[in-house]
């Protein structure tokens, strides 16, 4: 397939061009010029002008789009929330005007409204999937789900498949030895962590299962890690975080991810490969990632 990526020179773009490359024919669409090079042909655009994602877009069979701002701490509240819906509106309405297949959709785990929130609540139940309720409260999050909405009217519409996947927090190769040490130093402080995460890497391998599935027509996937980025007990520890969920989290047991990913595994084949404790196993031996 020749697929455009936008959002290609990202942090979760770089690993998704690498599980792709070699099989298909990869367009990258981004903002800026890339410090490091990436093996795909490149436009540079905004998602937000429609002019550019039509010239990106012409000739591809599918598109990964990746690129949004990802909370008001990179940019003001409005800003995040207009440049994230028109630039989804802007790639469902390319895609469908120009006889694309599918488009994969990066949504985010924070449509369950706990991150950035400001309103305290709890989980209906432990672990969370698709079936529970979304609550978003801030810019980022609700324009997410509004994205989620604008690809299955886009489907409801034209028929083109699309398929959502919601990752939460990502981590990255190169993150893993900054970003982890200080998760897990903060996490008990962080009122609005859920402790689920997702590796890049198995976050790429769902892009491609979503990419290769030809059955789905619409269709929403939570992507997680199987284990809790905590280095306590989960199941004690996130009623510390969540007051009033001693009894539903017992479900999660010493390591279980608060955040389930059982329908993309049925579905998709999604199977998670890294976990953070892999990573800090070979920081302790001196080897590298």
């Amino acid at each position: 397939m020749r697929i455009l990526i936008t959002g290609a020179t990202g942090r979760v773009g770089r690993s998704v061009v690498e599980e792709l490359q070699g099989e298909h024919e990869l367009v990258a669409f981004c903002r800026h010029p890339s410090a490091k090079p990436i093996k795909a042909r490149t436009f540079l655009g905004d998602v937000t002008n429609l002019g550019q994602v039509y010239t990106a877009m012409a000739g591809v069979d599918a598109v990964v789009h990746l690129a949004a701002f990802t909370s008001v701490a990179v940019a003001p509240p409005d800003v995040v929330f207009q440049t994230n819906t028109m630039g989804t509106f802007n790639v469902a309405e390319a895609a469908a005007n120009l006889g694309v297949k599918k488009v994969v959709y990066s949504s985010s785990g924070s449509v369950l409204g706990f991150a950035y929130r400001t309103r305290m609540f709890i989980p209906e139940y432990l672990p969370m999937d698709e079936a529970h309720p979304l609550r978003p409260q801030d810019p980022y999050a609700l324009s997410k789900w509004v994205g989620e909405e604008i690809l299955e009217t886009i489907t409801r519409r034209t028929g083109l498949q699309t398929i959502v996947l919601r990752p939460p927090t990502v981590l990255t190769p190169e993150s893993y030895a900054e970003v982890v040490p200080r998760l897990l130093k903060g996490w008990i402080s962080s009122g609005s962590s859920i402790l689920s995460y997702v590796d890049a890497l198995d976050f790429a391998q769902a892009v491609r299962l979503a990419l290769e599935d030809d059955t789905i027509v619409h269709d929403r996937f939570f992507i997680s890690a199987d284990d809790a980025l905590c280095p306590e007990p989960v199941c004690e520890a996130f009623p510390r975080l969540h007051p009033g969920t001693e009894e539903m989290a017992k479900a999660l047991g010493a390591t279980g991810s608060p955040i389930s990913s059982a329908r993309a595994k049925r579905i998709l084949g999604y199977r998670p490969r890294h976990s953070w404790r892999d990573y800090a196993s070979l920081h302790t031996t001196g080897k590298g990632r």
